[in-house]
């Protein structure tokens, strides 16, 4: 399977998108399957996707550059909160299915899947899409591999460790003071700091901290998961370190940090994380609440219960399941093929599959096309009585498009695929059935010919199945290629 994962990250977007993906990433391979991983973000959070096949790539500004990579891609899942509903939309439109990340109903998702593995998502009443399924609950967590497997957690009788963190950047730059506090308050207990290489104040932090902190910054996911597992309270921003905490069972103190944080932080401190503000003084007292091993065996219990530690891996499943079901799907529908004009429309559409990379590496002009020059090109076409262009459609889908242009006792054939639609061996019954209305329409009493490419034979089988031989070689703008003919 071809699966593309688009996200973001960095000081100013955090890192919860990025390590949801890693774990998504991981899920995949576990199936046999490697994605590819385009992040928007600088150069430096590659550390934190080591042994990721990844590129850092601002897609959601280089959009028209990113459809023409996953065009015809069977699964593209995306986690951002930048990308708009028009960019979710192009991609599910060129793709066999497109899976959707979604934490507070952002926007109006287009048809595939979406999924949100917080715990308060069934209760969000997202609406009734057609096309669109959901995959909601803490059932669908998603998980670092780290924390696929966790042991049973022992609940001491008295606190030994705390481990505090406040994501990966720490924005509101509340760990110096809230270690400051904590270790005036509890300073024979040992304390762990971890960070990352974006807090604003990593100095500052080791000037607070007493000589039972540590501070760790950059640690790994099987570090941070060995961490957690030792210590007996955490101290936690309200994004994906709050699941991973749960289902290794460490009570623990909850802050929200970031608007976007505040419906997980409410969930999570409804099920056993004590809630505080984001000031150290309401951080130090919140933590006085789970001094009692009872408390924390309870709340421990109660963690461990409302989190799956595979939910990534039943996610991947369902969307391998998914879209091989949607592919076949519409091979069976596609078998039931009609022609018509091209109208006005059709005009994006056929701009998104012309400028797909397969497509460029096909055309003897494969540089992008603007829209504007693209829209323009369109109109004269539709207007000229020596061009026909139709779209082969299948039910609502449009399958495919083709030209024809009309020279003398000639006519030259091209024809573009709908990416979705890649791979079924539909091209050369496109071909078939456009050539037959093409000698019905009586326009032209000739020969039609198509120009290929030698480096495409995928185009080659397509037109050979259709009856077409090789009449000539040539050279075209500096590309070597054939000359294939079918007579009238």
């Amino acid at each position: 399977m071809n699966v593309f994962i688009l996200t973001e990250a960095g000081q100013k977007v955090g890192f919860g998108h990025l390590s949801r993906c890693s774990a998504v990433y991981n899920a995949f391979r576990k199936r046999g399957i490697k994605p590819k991983m385009m992040i928007r973000g600088d150069e430096g959070i590659s550390r934190y996707v080591q042994g990721i096949d990844h590129e850092i790539f601002n897609w959601q500004e280089s959009f028209q550059e990113l459809l023409s990579r996953v065009a015809g891609a069977d699964i593209v899942f995306i986690d951002s909160y930048l990308a708009s509903e028009a960019m979710y939309r192009e991609v599910a439109s060129i793709v066999t299915l497109v899976a959707c990340m979604d934490d507070y109903k952002r926007i109006n998702y287009p048809a595939g899947v979406v999924i949100n593995g917080l715990s308060y998502a069934p209760m969000m009443k997202y609406p009734k899409t057609q096309g669109v399924d959901y995959l909601l609950g803490s059932r669908y967590a998603l998980l670092r591999k780290a924390f696929w497997s966790v042991p049973v957690k022992k609940i001491p009788s008295e606190i030994k460790n705390i481990f505090i963190t406040f994501g990966g950047s720490d924005f509101l730059d509340l760990t110096s003071e809230a270690v400051r506090l904590i270790a005036q308050k509890y300073p024979t207990i040992k304390k762990t700091v971890v960070a990352s290489r974006f807090y604003k104040n990593i100095e500052g932090i080791k000037k607070t901290a007493d000589k039972n902190t540590r501070v760790v910054t950059d640690a790994s996911d099987a570090e941070i998961k060995r961490l957690m597992s030792k210590s007996d309270v955490a101290v936690s921003a309200s994004g994906q370190t709050l699941s991973e905490l749960a289902v290794l069972g460490v009570p623990g103190v909850a802050i929200c940090v970031a608007d976007n944080q505040r419906r997980n932080w409410s969930a999570w401190t409804k099920q056993g994380f004590i809630p505080a503000q984001p000031r150290a003084e309401s951080i130090v007292k919140s933590l006085e609440k789970l001094q009692s091993s009872a408390v924390r065996a309870k709340i421990s219990k109660k963690l461990r219960k409302s989190v799956s530690p595979l939910g990534v891996l039943r996610i991947v499943d369902e969307l391998i399941r998914k879209a091989s079901q949607r592919k076949n799907e519409r091979k069976r529908e596609a078998k039931v093929l009609a022609l018509r004009a091209a109208q006005h429309s059709d005009c994006r559409d056929i701009w998104l599959w012309r400028n797909t990379h397969q497509a460029r590496s096909a055309s003897f002009q494969s540089a992008p096309i603007d829209y504007v020059n693209h829209e323009r090109w369109f109109e004269n076409k539709t207007k000229d009585s020596q061009s026909i262009l139709w779209i082969a459609q299948s039910g609502r889908d449009k399958i495919g498009h083709v030209r024809y242009e009309i020279d003398g006792n000639k006519a030259v054939i091209s024809i573009l695929l709908n990416p979705r639609y890649y791979g079924m061996g539909l091209g050369s019954k496109v071909i078939r059935m456009a050539d037959q209305k093409f000698v019905n329409t009586g326009k032209c009493s000739c020969v039609i010919h198509a120009e290929i490419q030698d480096h495409h034979p995928a185009s080659r089988r397509a037109f050979a199945s259709a009856g077409y031989r090789l009449k000539e070689r040539i050279i075209k703008n500096g590309k070597k290629a054939g000359v294939y003919q079918w007579a009238i």
